[in-house]
């Protein structure tokens, strides 16, 4: 378990003095959750650097788009917003630019990797900057926040753990 908190902390402090600004810390894929232990690491660590938890306050998390080809995946989000409840709900996005450094990655997912990884990026790219995305969310009343806003608004004790 010290290792594993070092890798956290070490992720955490990397990301802090890229200059970049943290709000909150992702399970990713389930990993820094998927056993009790690392749970109880990851909300301490979250708690030490004063960040939020995707998955803790309430939202319905989803990503539609992700499995759609480059090509459909603004079909899916605009279906997605159009079957929106009310409440916080998150969409997992994975956006990129279709050129030579991330098409020469490859998706390591092991459920089901993705086939030319840099068009799937720039597909949800594209379909994210769309009229017809925006159009969605308008006729909707959908309103975009980050988490920032949620936790200026709701606060970090707001959080709680994910029902398993």
């Amino acid at each position: 378990m010290a290792e594993v908190e070092k890798e956290l902390r070490a992720q955490i402090d990397r990301a802090l003095r890229s200059g970049v600004k943290i709000d909150y810390v992702d399970e990713h894929m389930g990993t820094a959750t998927r056993y009790p232990e690392f749970r109880e690491v990851t909300e301490r660590l979250a708690r030490e650097y004063g960040l939020g938890m995707s998955g803790y306050f309430g939202e319905t998390m989803d990503a539609p788009q992700y499995a759609a080809a480059p090509d459909r995946k603004g079909d899916s989000l605009a279906a997605f917003i159009n079957r929106l409840q009310p409440g916080l709900n998150a969409v997992v996005t994975h956006v990129g630019i279709d050129d030579a450094e991330l098409g020469a990655l490859l998706d390591m997912n092991t459920d089901e990797p993705l086939p030319d990884m840099s068009k799937n990026r720039q597909g949800e790219l594209t379909a994210l900057t769309s009229p017809r995305f925006s159009a969605a969310l308008k006729a909707r009343n959908v309103v975009l926040v980050t988490y920032r806003d949620v936790i200026a608004k709701e606060g970090l004790q707001s959080m709680r753990r994910p029902v398993e």
